[in-house]
């Protein structure tokens, strides 16, 4: 059975919109870790509002704003705070581990407080 043109062009025209779909939901990546988030071991502190405004509290103590660039299993946040000498930023690297556990640089776990 030989496929017919509009046939192929329909399987086309689908394939077409199977990778579309795939690489829009792969561009969304994770989603900010907006809230207040603890420390699991240090007791550290890290809040994220929607706006985008941002504080640490414990090792460091700063607050600024902070951006989010999404990868598929978390992201990098990055504080931009005043300093002394001008501008300076602090980044994390996070992955999603649960719905409300964050693993930041790679080294501690946090809990979302609220």
């Amino acid at each position: 059975m030989r496929a017919t043109p509009l046939f192929a062009l329909v399987m086309f025209v689908a394939c077409l919109l199977s990778v579309a779909l795939s690489e829009r939901a792969h561009a969304q990546g994770s989603p900010a870790p907006i809230g207040l988030w603890q420390g699991m071991n240090s007791g550290d502190y890290i809040m994220i509002q929607p706006n985008g405004a941002c504080s640490a509290s414990g090792t460091v103590n700063v607050s600024g704003s902070c951006t989010w660039n999404a990868t598929s299993t978390g992201g990098v946040l990055t504080m931009t705070y005043q300093w002394t000498i001008g501008p300076a930023r602090i980044h994390w690297s996070i992955r999603w581990l649960g719905r409300d556990v964050i693993l930041v640089n790679n080294a501690e776990q946090f809990a979302r407080r609220g």
